[in-house]
């Protein structure tokens, strides 16, 4: 299934920053949701992954920008404006660390403050190749990028996404690979959880339960005639294992946006009962092969967007 929806572009942001204001000595701390664009809005996406720059608008009063980095202990730099550009710019920040930026003047030899902002700059992850999950996980990035052909295997354990934006080339997320089961029952697919503020691009489902092993072949039982020799009853397959349930996705775009999934939902399948126990001669009694298994049922997946509910 095909779900198309159109797109509204924006700027994804940091979560919070923490305003000092020199001039009343106040402290606040504001999200992006509850002020004015131009003062939120600083950290700048650039077009690959880890890729950021800060813009601090100009400000009367302010000359200067100091910069310190907060995770990492270095000194100090200055931002000087420049006249092509429409404010404060730092080019040179690295995805995932904190820094603090103070906004001033110099005044007898003195950098006086007039107002500071710590900005943490998001941590995107790129999803190259084959990834595969050997454990439930919890991610939280600011863009995750699924380049063309990547595969996420998830190997049935529980994965939870929170992120700004989710871009794919082409990215699939499978619960298992379609070759191959494990003895005894069929796994159940994951459950896959996402929560983003935007989406664009074509990203693949396939939520799979394994298939069911096949039971074990019916045993000999021995039995006495007569004092004679040993007599060897075949026994019946015994029963195949279950097959797993697909798993479900649960997807939720918060924004308007364009991203187009295929989600394919397949039930792993019963395995086959076991063969029957050989015979010694050709004149014992016929065993029977063993029951099948059950087949493992298929899952409600949901995208929750601005438009509604969709399950499929």
């Amino acid at each position: 299934m095909h779900l198309f929806l159109p797109l509204i572009l924006s700027v994804s942001l940091a979560a919070c920053i923490k305003v000092t204001d020199k001039a009343s000595d106040a402290h606040s701390y504001f999200s992006p949701q509850n002020q004015a664009s131009e003062q939120l809005e600083p950290i700048i996406q650039g077009g690959d992954p880890h890729q950021y720059k800060v813009l601090i608008p100009y400000q009367d009063q302010v000359h200067l920008v100091r910069r310190t980095s907060l995770s990492d202990g270095a000194d100090f730099t200055y931002l000087n404006p420049r006249s092509d550009e429409a404010g404060f710019i730092d080019s040179s920040v690295i995805a995932g660390q904190s820094y603090s930026y103070e906004l001033g003047y110099y005044s007898d030899n003195e950098f006086l403050v007039i107002h500071s902002y710590i900005l943490r700059i998001p941590l995107d992850l790129e999803v190259r190749g084959k990834l595969v999950l050997n454990e439930n996980s919890n991610w939280s990035y600011g863009r995750i990028f699924f380049q063309k052909d990547s595969l996420l295997l998830t190997m049935g354990h529980r994965l939870e996404i929170k992120a700004d934006e989710i871009i794919s080339e082409g990215g699939l997320v499978e619960t298992f690979p379609s070759e191959g089961s494990q003895p005894g029952k069929g796994r159940h697919g994951s459950v896959v959880s996402i929560h983003t503020q935007k989406a664009r691009g074509f990203l693949k489902f396939i939520m799979r339960g394994e298939n069911g092993a096949q039971g074990i072949t019916g045993q000999l039982s021995r039995c006495e005639e007569n004092n004679g020799p040993p007599v060897y009853n075949p026994g019946d397959g015994f029963v195949g294992q279950d097959g797993g349930d697909t798993g479900f996705l649960k997807m939720q775009i918060v924004q308007p946006h364009e991203l187009q999934i295929e989600v394919n939902s397949i039930a792993g399948l019963a395995g086959p009962g076991g063969e029957p126990g050989g015979k010694c001669n050709p004149f014992m009694a016929t065993a029977k092969q063993g029951h099948s298994g059950r087949s493992g049922q298929k899952q409600i997946s949901c995208l929750i967007d601005f438009q509604g509910q969709h399950c499929y």
